[in-house]
């Protein structure tokens, strides 16, 4: 029988983690990543390779942001999602503190974390839905928060192409438009200052100056 050694017991030990379960080096799934799915790959560079806090949150941060970037959903920026992650690490890690005190309150605690970590690690940006522009988009964002029923589909590029072209539309009208109100009251401002100007000279100059 093959013997284990030191190294691999530290490794199967720290590959689960309290109540987060097996440490994972990707996101997986068809659905906008949990709480426990971010820990879990945070737990993977922080426990596994040894990276420090912010560099472990930082690598699973811009992971949670490709699989949102798939979904076609505005997101927050990094620093406030690195911060929403390492609040929660600091509440587990609180809480794993006192994990042999089986007092009722410990326990509904425990009971609590399981509950929050099957949540949406929601990085959506504060105005996320006036911003996405499908409303199956806006419904699959609702549908992550609440009961997560729903999957994401693959990325359809032709759709991508075109809502970018649109976007592209939308900003060239929008420059014109505003271009064409300047242009209007820069017009605007000329006639009057020459108004101004024909009340103010005499009446030998207003016909010189006309002139």
């Amino acid at each position: 029988m093959a013997e284990v050694g030191e190294s691999s017991l530290v490794t199967r030990s720290a590959a689960d983690i309290w109540l987060i379960g097996p440490v994972s080096e990707e996101i997986r799934g068809m659905k906008l990543p949990t709480y426990r799915q971010v820990l879990s790959v945070f737990s993977h560079h922080h426990k596994i390779l040894g990276k420090t806090i912010r560099d472990s949150s930082r690598c699973a941060v811009r992971k949670v942001f490709r699989v949102w970037a798939m979904a076609r959903i505005p997101t927050t920026i990094e620093r406030n999602a690195i911060e929403k992650l390492e609040d929660m690490f600091s509440r587990w890690q609180k809480l794993k503190k006192s994990v042999n005190h089986r007092t009722e309150t410990q326990i509904a605690k425990e009971i609590e974390m399981v509950e929050n970590l099957e949540k949406l690690f929601d990085v959506a940006h504060a105005d996320a839905m006036s911003m996405i522009t499908l409303a199956e988009d806006k419904f699959f964002l609702e549908d992550q928060r609440g009961s997560r029923i729903g999957y994401m589909g693959g990325v359809d590029r032709t759709l991508a192409r075109m809502e970018d072209r649109q976007v592209k539309r939308l900003k060239r009208a929008e420059y014109l438009r505003s271009k064409e109100e300047y242009r209007k009251r820069e017009n605007i401002t000329v006639q009057a200052v020459l108004r101004l100007q024909k009340k103010k000279l005499p009446v030998w100059k207003q016909k010189t100056h006309l002139t």
